[in-house]
This record gives C-alpha cells, structure tokens and sequence, in this order.
C-alpha cells in the first residue's frame, strides 16, 4: 500500500481546494490509475487510501463535479442510482463532453448572438441541449462569470486570455504527436472542447 500511495501522489497536483489529477484519463476526464495491471479510477483509488475499502457496487461520487479532482474531502459514497440523479442535477447527462467553464463561455456567446447551431456545432451537443444549458435548465449550479470573449474578424471565437497563436501552434503539435484531448486541455488551461476546436480549426482559423 505505501508504494502505491508513493506512486499515486505522483500524479497529483494539490490546489487550495481540488487536488487535480495530471496522470492518464479516461474520455470523460476522469483520472486512471494502474494496480497490478489493471486500470482502476483514480478518485476511487483515493478513497481507498484515504478513506477505506468501498462497499461492493457504490460509486465514488464527486461534491465538487470536478472529474480530475482525487481529493477525499470532496468525494463521497452512493449507488448507481445516486450517481445518476447527481448527473442530471447537475446537467451532465446528455452533456458529459462540455465543463462549467464551457457553460459559462457558451452563455456569453449567446449573448453577443452566437446563434444555437453554431453553439451546437462548436461545442459537440444538440441545439436542445445547448439551449436547455444557456437558460439554465441544466447546469443550474454555474455561475456566469464576465468572461472576454472576442469576435475575430476571420470568424472564430475563442478566449482572448486563455491562448495565443504560439500556444494554439505547439497544441496542435502536441494533439498531431498523439496527446489526448483532456490532458491538452490540462496543459494550455482550457477545456477538451477547446483543445479539440483549436486543434481541427473551429477557432484560431487564421493560424497555420
């Protein structure tokens, strides 16, 4: 157990308040962690550590709804069908590709009259459920924060403080050398949506 919480926490990064996962993850963000050969989640392995053993068919759940966060204060037990009415609460069924980050940026778009079907398209949800997400039918537990959105003159929108072209050109390479979307996104400050829509051109157009 002590070599595997040395190997664990060398994986971890602690911020003041999620203790952020910077290992491997699996598509929907959630971080993996390998004991005797096989690939078990890491914030269930937290627990484990921390907390102890985890009662046959429970879930480990997320307070924080932060898919990378291992950190065992902000985790805790429920069956799958606790897992599922958490989800819904918190909009993530139907919406597992998009982060509260995402939400935030796509209800300021709409503001500046982006319009639901090049939100739908940018974002990789139906116009429902970008909809139901800009009003608030889900997502209801995001704040909109003021967030600097600049209209380019070529077309794209993108986040004028998150990335400049230098960052948008070695992502690009990163993504080309076989980095998933996730872990780009961890390493240039910007969800997987916005690392795969720099990466296939919906933004940042005018780069090459």
């Amino acid at each position: 157990m002590d070599n595997i919480r040395e190997r664990f926490f060398r994986h971890v990064d602690k911020t003041e308040r999620c203790w952020l996962w910077n290992g491997y993850t699996n598509a929907y963000g959630y971080g993996t962690f390998g004991i005797s050969h096989r690939s078990t989640l890491a914030h269930r392995v937290s627990w484990n550590l921390h907390k102890g053993e985890i009662p046959s068919g429970i879930c480990v759940l997320h307070f924080c709804d932060n898919p990378p966060c291992v950190n065992p204060d902000h985790l805790f037990l429920g069956t799958h069908k606790d897992n599922m009415h958490d989800a819904t609460v918190k909009g993530r069924i139907g919406a597992m590709k998009v982060t509260a980050w995402d939400v935030a940026n796509m209800r300021q778009e709409r503001k500046l009259g982006v319009r639901y079907a090049v939100l739908a398209d940018r974002y990789g949800l139906t116009q429902g459920g970008i909809r139901a997400a800009v009003l608030g039918i889900t997502w209801k537990h995001v704040d909109t924060p003021s967030v600097n959105i600049v209209l380019q003159s070529h077309g794209s929108i993108h986040l004028k403080a998150k990335l400049t072209e230098e960052m948008v050109k070695q992502l690009r390479s990163d993504r080309a050398s076989g980095m998933e979307y996730r872990p780009l996104g961890h390493k240039y400050g910007v969800s997987a949506v916005a690392a795969r829509n720099a990466f296939i051109g919906k933004t940042w157009k005018h780069v090459e």
